[in-house]
């Protein structure tokens, strides 16, 4: 809930601003599927920073003030997310729990990865058919803010009042993304636009992963396991389709 009144409030203010801009402002909406790449595809358990992330789903709302025909300033607004693979995961966190494992008493919560990322760039374009095919670059960067997923295995052991808890601890991260893309733009008349483009994405996640024994009386902690450091680098290849509007 929280990152769709994000997505529509960001929407909305780009919308705005167009009342206040001069012509040659343009508008879009953008979106498509998400591509994970190297350590974050990664599905080896053996891999602390392994990001265990299938492909997903991206949207974009852009707003461009072009200052000449071939060059705008640009401010994004990028939603990404991506399901975790539950079958891997599981794995790796029954091997933190080690020999206290037990099947019969678990309770396992795996989340997705989901990032928020307001943006600012450049974009360039070279016409290939003047006034109606462009070929469009862009470079941008900004604030990532991604939510630390949920990881827990639970373990309960009734007769010692006792759980066996591995999970991750925090809510969100912080960190300095970079996004680029390249793509074409097609004019269908002086107010549409439909644009296709192929973004690479990168960000650095970090956030600790704990495993400990609670009791379960209490909720307190009397022991504890293990503290991993874990760094997962989010690395992504997005492909959009969207629509551009001149106001």
């Amino acid at each position: 809930m929280i990152r769709l009144k994000i997505i529509l409030t960001t929407g909305t203010l780009i919308l705005a601003l167009s009342t206040f801009a001069k012509q040659g402002f343009k508008a879009s909406i953008s979106m498509g599927p998400v591509y994970p790449l190297h350590q974050f595809a990664s599905m080896n358990n053996e891999n602390l920073n392994a990001g265990f992330a299938e492909s997903g789903f991206s949207l974009n709302f852009d707003g461009d003030y072009y200052f000449h025909n071939r060059f705008a300033v640009s401010g994004r607004f990028h939603f990404g997310m991506s399901p975790i693979n539950k079958t891997e995961t599981y794995d790796w966190l029954k091997q933190n729990v080690g020999d206290y494992f037990d099947e019969d008493s678990l309770k396992t919560t795996i989340d997705y990865w989901q990032w928020s990322t307001p943006l600012v760039g450049i974009k360039l374009n070279y016409p290939i058919i003047m006034n109606k095919f462009y070929l469009e670059g862009a470079i941008f960067s900004g604030l990532n803010i991604s939510s630390i997923p949920a990881q827990s295995m639970i373990i309960s052991d009734s007769e010692k009042k006792q759980s066996i808890r591995s999970e991750n601890i925090g809510k969100v991260n912080y960190s300095l993304p970079l996004m680029a893309d390249a793509g074409f733009r097609l004019i269908f008349n002086e107010n549409i636009q439909l644009k296709l483009t192929a973004s690479y994405f990168q960000t650095k996640h970090k956030h600790r992963h704990v495993t400990y024994i609670m009791n379960n009386e209490t909720y307190q902690v009397e022991e504890e396991l293990k503290m991993q450091n874990i760094e997962v680098p989010i690395k992504t290849l997005n492909f959009s389709l969207g629509l551009i509007y001149t106001l």
